[in-house]
């Protein structure tokens, strides 16, 4: 089986292999394939209805310093949102900070180990769109020429 960078490229491949298979594969029921019998009942099958948008909702209050807190964790808002009550949308995998029905940032929750968890509090409020570039960040840190000027 090939490797993947992501769950996003697996479930893509494994997609496209699925409907690959199913004009090959006989029905066992019908006549034709498993593509043929799909294709014959798309037009009987029901929309699918919005999707959930399932998250936390919390109404925060943004520092001073334009941020949010959540989970030991701060993040960072834009300035103009300094002192307001804005609406934090927690997901699984993001936080998604909204004021007066927009969106007005999001942030990338790490789904690492808690060791990641506990080196990114030690890294301050710092905000990094994916775990690799918080490794990356945290890797230059340890770098035996971290912070020297060059010579």
């Amino acid at each position: 089986m090939p490797v993947f960078r992501d769950l996003d490229a697996l479930n893509q491949w494994l997609e496209d292999r699925c409907i690959a298979l199913w004009a090959e594969t006989r029905h066992r029921d019908l006549p034709g394939t498993i593509a043929d019998a799909w294709e014959a009942e798309k037009p009987m099958l029901m929309a699918f209805p919005p999707a959930f948008d399932g998250f936390v909702e919390h109404s925060i209050r943004v520092s001073p310093a334009c941020l949010v807190t959540f989970e030991h964790n701060r993040y960072s808002v834009p300035a103009s949102f300094a002192n307001r009550r804005v609406s934090l949308h927690v997901y699984p995998d993001r936080l998604v900070v909204t004021a007066e029905g927009q969106t007005v940032c999001t942030h990338v929750l790490l789904d690492e180990s808690a060791e990641l968890i506990s080196m990114a509090s030690a890294a301050g409020f710092r905000c990094f769109t994916s775990t690799a570039a918080f490794k990356s960040y945290v890797v230059s840190l340890n770098a035996p020429n971290a912070g020297r000027a060059a010579e």
